[in-house]
């Protein structure tokens, strides 16, 4: 008899725990309505978008990625391009409208606007890296932009 009760017990247990608890999954899910934005950087989703810059963002629109904001006029569509938080200089001043470049990377929605997250960023023939090939940031080094990004803006050109 009491074995039959410890039985009894035990499953009640089970049974409540059961129902006050989530699948590991769904707990993922909920806490997180981003979970979609997090997926992993594969570099055989990534794009290459030509075009000409129309505007810096000085504010970011909420919900928008952080860092320095682009919008971009292609041949055939418009974009917004996120270049990162770490550009510094010569290099995030020469990103201003009229300037062309050609942006590598992966479309993903914020807030219900799709973003170019930039990989790579081309001006001219300097290549400058923003996100390695996992998609994790990177710092472009100072000379990187100060030299070079003039000099291509003028022969592509850019204003300044």
């Amino acid at each position: 008899m009491k074995t039959s009760g410890i039985i009894v017990a035990a499953f009640c247990m089970v049974i409540f725990c059961g129902a006050t608890t989530q699948p590991a999954a769904a707990q993922n899910e909920s806490s997180s309505p981003s979970f979609a934005r997090l997926a992993p950087w594969n570099t055989a989703d990534e794009t290459t978008f030509g075009g000409t810059i129309q505007e810096a963002l000085e504010k970011n629109p909420a919900g928008a990625p952080a860092g320095l904001n682009l919008l971009m006029s292609g041949s055939k569509q418009t974009l917004y391009v996120n270049v990162g938080p770490h550009l510094k200089g010569a290099l995030r001043q020469s990103l201003g409208a009229g300037q062309a470049i050609q942006v590598t990377g992966i479309v993903r929605a914020f807030n219900g606007q799709n973003y170019l997250l930039a990989r790579e960023l081309q001006i001219g023939e300097q290549k400058i890296e923003i996100r390695n090939q996992h998609g994790g940031l990177t710092y472009p080094s100072a000379s990187t932009g100060s030299r070079s990004v003039r000099a291509e803006s003028s022969k592509i050109g850019g204003t300044r």
